[in-house]
């Protein structure tokens, strides 16, 4: 049986890795304030001799807010 609280994932991180080498490259913001919508980007690599298929995530967490938020939220893939 699996136990979960509220604010935790239903699976650790790192489930489900493949036995490729995938690479990222530091990830690059369109800019530095939270003044109008934030673009990520990503350069992801596939460093294997195989062929695999890979979901790039985005995880956000607000530091400031007195609202109770999940510590690490999805919002983006």
């Amino acid at each position: 049986m699996l136990t979960q609280s509220k604010n935790e994932p239903l699976f650790p991180f790192g489930y489900g890795l493949s036995y490729c080498t995938v690479e990222y490259s530091k990830p690059q913001v369109s800019s530095k304030t939270m003044e109008e919508e934030l673009q990520v980007t990503v350069t992801v690599r596939n460093r294997s001799e195989r062929t695999t298929v890979e979901t790039v995530q985005l995880y956000v967490q607000d530091m400031v807010e007195l609202v109770a938020r999940p510590v690490k939220e999805l919002k983006a893939f």
